[in-house]
């Protein structure tokens, strides 16, 4: 078992684990309306969300008990995410768009930044080599 995890991880940990709880959610909210709508064609759309949040929700699990390779997944997910950022802010830039264009990329960049951070910290590093 690695050793004291830091808060940092924890958080992390924890905002993963709501993220797939959500896209648990969206999943099995997803199947309900297919089937209110009696669409079977349409059933596997759903299925997708309910699957990477399954995904996701075990990558917090293992975050939280050190698992160097939820920290490497973790770390991917949120690179792509800080990339898809910078993206929009650009973007936002160059289409000339108001402050509520430019203010979600910033955040969400910030927030993977800070995400990765947390989880490559020393104190993180040696919480995850155990």
């Amino acid at each position: 078992m690695a050793g004291r995890r830091p808060g940092g991880v924890t958080l992390v940990a924890i905002l993963v684990i709501l993220n797939g709880l959500l896209g648990v959610l969206v999943g099995v909210l997803g199947l309900a309306g297919v089937a209110i709508a009696g669409v079977p064609a349409l059933a596997v759309l759903p299925v997708i969300p309910l699957v990477l949040g399954i995904l996701t929700f075990l990558v917090g699990i293992s975050l939280l008990r050190g698992g160097q390779i939820a920290r490497g997944l973790t770390t991917v997910v949120l690179a792509i995410d800080l990339a898809f950022a910078i993206y929009g802010v650009f973007q936002a830039v160059v289409a000339g768009a108001g402050g509520g264009s430019l203010w979600s990329p910033i955040v969400s960049g910030v927030l993977a930044l800070i995400g990765i951070v947390l989880l490559w910290t020393r104190r993180a590093s040696a919480f995850f080599r155990g």
